[in-house]
């Protein structure tokens, strides 16, 4: 039997990967994975990319299903990622709360994020309804994807803003503040199967697989919480 592809956001690296490989345990069948930032996977499935499972943002899958490139029918939420800071300390209780959010960016040296990409716009747009852009504008510094956390860990920077998924999934890097939903910063992340996986039984099944409540725990250990479709 023909491997199976998938295309996912770098957010959900980790939990994807972990999703995987406990399929292809159960299945005996390979699954090559490809990861991209959230905002490049419309393009690269335009381009085209044919993957069987496409990860993205809803309204790129919508996109996607508006091109013949995606199932309607097979479209299912895979989960809510939350944005974090992130800093090279010992495991805490985050920060919740608007003041003590903004206590922390007003305190901090370098704060560190994705310069492309969903999270790293939306970061922007929270310090703007907290009223904190101007203040802290000579702290802030985009890198590139995969360098905030990686900076962070090694202590290089005082906080990396990142998707929750990403601090977790990071050796060194623990999340000390979770930014409330109401600043708009978490990203919905939806699946289906490409119009090519959707002739395909084996994509069916990881698509299901991926969709299992038996794989609620191990979404919330990762820092990914399930959401109902619109």
């Amino acid at each position: 039997m023909t491997a199976l592809r998938l295309i996912a956001p770098l957010a959900v690296r980790a939990l994807v990967e972990v999703l995987t490989k406990r399929f292809e345990a159960g299945h005996g069948l390979p699954v090559f994975m490809n990861f991209a930032l959230a905002p490049d996977i419309g393009e690269t499935v335009i381009g085209g990319d044919a993957p069987d499972l496409i990860i993205a943002t809803p309204d790129v899958m919508a996109a996607l299903i508006a091109e013949g490139l995606a199932s309607g029918d097979l479209h299912r939420p895979f989960g809510r990622v939350s944005f974090a800071l992130g800093r090279s300390c010992e495991m805490c209780d985050p920060l919740r709360t608007i003041p003590e959010l903004r206590e922390l960016l007003r305190n901090a040296r370098e704060i560190v994020y994705t310069a492309d990409g969903t999270g790293g716009e939306r970061f922007l747009a929270a310090l703007d309804e907290l009223g904190l852009a101007e203040e802290i504008a000579d702290r802030l510094q985009p890198l590139a994807p995969g360098e905030p956390a990686r900076v962070a860990a090694a202590g290089k920077v005082d906080l990396a803003a990142l998707p929750l998924p990403l601090i977790l999934a990071t050796e060194g890097l623990n999340p000390v503040a979770l930014l409330p939903a109401g600043l708009g910063t978490d990203v919905d992340f939806s699946m289906s199967l490409s119009t090519r996986g959707a002739e395909r039984d084996a994509a069916h099944d990881l698509l299901n697989h991926f969709s299992s409540k038996d794989n609620d725990a191990t979404l919330k250990r990762h820092g990914v919480a399930r959401f109902e479709l619109k």
